[in-house]
């Protein structure tokens, strides 16, 4: 019997508020239901991720929080300075089932499913786009993209950038 869909496409009829799209050649961008993923993969069983024409089968473990249970953080602002609780998250590392040199990672709080997934030549990157209103309610829009469909930055930012060497930039410039 198939596992649920963790991740489903943005709704035609929404109009999406995109505030951080990488510049990409393809991707896609689905809303996600975290914490059906949340509770699949807390479950030490394989979880069935399908994305837009992708599907892949996770062995996943959760990783212990890096914040202390309880702690608290403490936002000042012009009502003055208060603590608060942080939000509810969980983090998930493992692998594609069969490939153990494959690597997957996951950060999941109530409203997102952050992750990467590498597999040989592919990786598969989800991450935050915006948000989109669906049925009356503001949902986070999730963009799911291959690294190699990143389309590389031109100009001055590539100067700066250590992992681009001197030749990729002059490359670039010259196209």
């Amino acid at each position: 019997m198939p596992g649920p869909d963790y991740f489903s496409p943005v709704p035609p009829t929404s109009r999406a508020d995109l505030t951080s799209l990488p510049p990409l050649r393809e991707y896609d961008l689905v809303i996600a239901d975290p914490a059906s993923f949340v509770a699949d993969a807390g479950s030490e069983g394989p979880v069935t991720l399908r994305l837009p024409a992708r599907e892949f089968v996770l062995d996943l473990e959760p990783v212990p929080d890096p914040v202390a249970e309880g702690a608290r953080t403490f936002v000042k602002n012009e009502s003055g300075t208060f603590a608060a609780a942080l939000p509810l998250m969980w983090f998930f590392e493992g692998t594609v089932a069969g490939n153990p040199e494959s690597s997957a990672s996951f950060t999941v709080d109530g409203d997102a499913i952050l992750g990467t997934i590498r597999c040989g030549a592919r990786s598969l990157v989800v991450d935050q786009a915006g948000t989109v209103g669906v049925d009356g309610e503001q949902k986070i829009v999730h963009v799911v993209y291959d690294e190699r469909d990143v389309i590389p930055a031109r100009g001055l930012n590539w100067f700066i950038n250590p992992s681009v060497s001197l030749i990729d930039v002059m490359r670039a410039m010259k196209a």
